[in-house]
């Protein structure tokens, strides 16, 4: 029991419980019994026989002091679990005395001691030794390095990093990890040397059983999975079968080999590839038939177009065709009129008069007529002929064309041919 009640209770510096308590399994002898609470400390020194001892603890204020002894920079304290924040000073007041867990966090790793404080008493810890050497360390991820040594402890974080200043001496340096067998040394650190800890880990036999089910697992539900597919498209399937081929290297890599379900992603696979074959087979076909089609529509539309251009190019020849006719016209009235003129100047005969006059006006008619014609003929021939030479090159363009498109419809089906064998 405790005065007051609700002390943690420790024997030889384990904790039993909280007073009051009835404490058993103590090995006979003389132990350390110890309570605190809060501020308060009591402690005293037994004998433990066959009879059960009785003990009652006044708890009284006894605080201590620490010091820590370091040179280095940004390291965090932490006492029983409370952070006591940054190193500083080193200097520590208004500690409960007894025994407790003083932890050392810094950018090199981590310290772990026991310490005692005694009441109205500094107790000194020293984290940095002149004679002192380096600890360099290399492991691969999730495997923690640990460095033990006579009064100190330090687990040191990351897969690489260098413990400075480690104080001469024995340690035990051990490399743990869940997916890895333990290893452990027993090393000697000397003044001015740098132990390199790099150690070969090898797996665990649980991992290793652990993985070569998951990896089984995987496969068997990936491979499923594309055995029941159902695609129009086989290559929508591609990038699965990639990932199952890198799975089955992966495994082998590690020595774990599936024969029956690389026999059957074989089998499977060889079948895809077939399917696979055959669709983009077919695909190509498709593409090319329209392919032809697309063309053989273009060059119907060239074809008319070239109709109609050459049409176009006959307009000179109906042009001077008028030319001609407006031509004789003028001719013949001018070869006519002055015939005709004197015939009504010694015609007698009324009857006769008046159809020479007919004749006269006839001529007259047509010769006006004819110079429309010749007007209308000049400005057509020289239209028809401007568009003759223009018209030419187009239809050369559009011939040279729908040449072209031949050659291509011609080379496309060559190799419609070739697809659909």
């Amino acid at each position: 029991t405790t005065e007051p009640s609700g002390a943690a209770l420790f024997i030889n510096g384990i904790e039993k419980g909280t007073s009051p308590e009835l404490i058993s399994d103590i090995p006979a002898g003389i132990v350390v019994i110890e309570a605190r609470k809060d501020a308060l400390y009591g402690k005293t020194v037994q004998t433990v026989g066959k009879d059960v001892l009785k003990v009652n603890l006044v708890l009284k204020e006894s605080l201590g002091n620490l010091f820590i002894k370091t040179s280095e920079t940004g390291i965090e304290v932490i006492l029983d679990g409370s952070s006591l924040g940054d190193v500083g000073d080193g200097f520590f007041e208004n500690i409960n005395t007894g025994t407790h867990i003083l932890e050392l966090r810094g950018k090199e790793g981590y310290q772990r001691n026991e310490i005692t404080i005694s009441e109205g008493q500094s107790t000194k810890v020293e984290v940095n030794s002149a004679d002192s050497g380096r600890f360099t360390y290399s492991v691969p991820d999730g495997v923690v390095v640990s460095l033990s040594g006579d009064g100190f402890d330090w687990i040191c974080s990351g897969n690489i990093g260098e413990l400075k200043d480690v104080p001469e001496g024995r340690y035990t340096v051990s490399a743990e990890g869940d997916d890895y067998e333990t290893i452990r040394e027993v090393i000697r650190m000397e003044k001015g040397k740098n132990y390199q800890f790099f150690p070969q880990m090898q797996y665990s036999d649980a991992y290793l059983t652990r993985s070569r089910l998951n990896k089984e697992i995987e496969i068997t539900d990936l491979l499923l999975e594309l055995e029941s597919s159902v695609s129009e498209n086989p290559n929508e399937l591609e990038e699965s079968v990639q990932a199952l081929d890198q799975l089955f290297l992966d495994t082998r890599n590690q020595e774990c080999v599936f024969p029956e379900l690389e026999k059957r992603f074989f089998d499977w696979k060889q079948q895809w590839e077939n399917a696979r074959i055959e669709f983009n087979r077919l695909q190509k076909q498709v593409n090319i038939e329209q392919d032809i089609i697309n063309l053989k529509t273009a060059y119907g539309y060239w074809q008319e177009d070239l109709v109609k251009e050459q049409r176009r190019r006959w307009l000179p020849g109906v042009y001077f065709g008028i030319f001609g006719a407006g031509a004789l016209g003028i001719g013949l009235a001018v070869w006519q009129e002055p015939v005709i003129q004197e015939k009504i100047d010694t015609a007698v005969d009324t009857q006769v008069l008046h159809n020479y006059e007919f004749l006269q006006n006839l001529l007259i008619a047509v010769s006006v007529g004819s110079e429309l014609f010749v007007i209308v003929g000049l400005v057509g021939g020289l239209d028809s002929l401007f568009r003759g030479i223009y018209k030419k090159d187009k239809v050369n363009s559009i011939e040279e064309k729908m040449e072209n498109l031949s050659a291509d419809i011609d080379r496309l089906q060559v190799e419609l041919d070739e697809v659909s064998k």
